[in-house]
């Protein structure tokens, strides 16, 4: 998994650079390097894939091998401290310096502090959030996906279990079926280990 996190630091740089490049108007410029940071975005789908593959995969291995899933409250509390420290100060700094009316608005806190303002359906701000925070969209989608990936994975693996034999219940002939869901079990000798019992041979 260090090949996937490598691509998607590289994915979160290429967010970064985007983002300078729209703001300082070096992705505005009609040229083709500028045409190129302008494209950066592209980069945000790919880091929200590779975040879910990543962050989804210990849960889908629980699953297949029967074992219990991650902790849910530990599991939010690591995403939580990973986030909003960081987050919260640039959110009081951005206030502080470009949002001073608004700085008593115990509404506005909540929404930022908690990444509740893309939801907000009549905001005083213009575009994706006040200024400064705007590319802070992006961090509501993936916040919003750390809270319902537990919830995803729990309905998923309950789904996988249907397709899952009784482990009490052995093929014709005694032996264990294969499953995609199961753990493999040791070949009793009458049917291959690599491929679904089909009887004694």
């Amino acid at each position: 998994m260090d090949a996937l996190d490598g691509v998607r630091a590289l994915a979160a740089v290429a967010v970064l650079v985007f983002h300078v490049a729209i703001e300082s108007a070096a992705a505005l410029r009609d040229n083709f390097f500028s045409s190129l940071l302008a494209r950066g975005d592209v980069a945000v789908p790919i880091f929200f894939a590779l975040s879910g593959l990543l962050l989804y995969r210990p849960y889908a291995r629980a699953a297949l091998l029967g074992e219990r899933p991650p902790d849910t409250r530990v599991y939010l509390i690591k995403r939580a401290l990973r986030i909003l420290p960081a987050y919260w100060l640039v959110v009081v700094v951005a206030m502080v310096l470009w949002a001073g009316p608004h700085l008593g608005d115990v509404t506005t806190w909540l929404q930022l502090l908690l990444l509740g303002q893309t939801y907000e359906i009549h905001p005083w701000w213009f575009g994706l959030g006040p200024r400064g925070l705007a590319q802070m969209w992006s961090l509501c989608v993936e916040a919003a996906f750390y809270v319902l990936l537990p919830l995803v994975a729990a309905a998923l693996a309950a789904y996988a279990r249907r397709g899952r034999p009784p482990a009490s219940t052995p093929a014709p002939g005694g032996c264990w079926p294969a499953s995609p869901y199961s753990p493999p079990r040791r070949s009793c000798g009458r049917c291959s280990p690599t491929s679904p019992s089909t009887g004694p041979t």
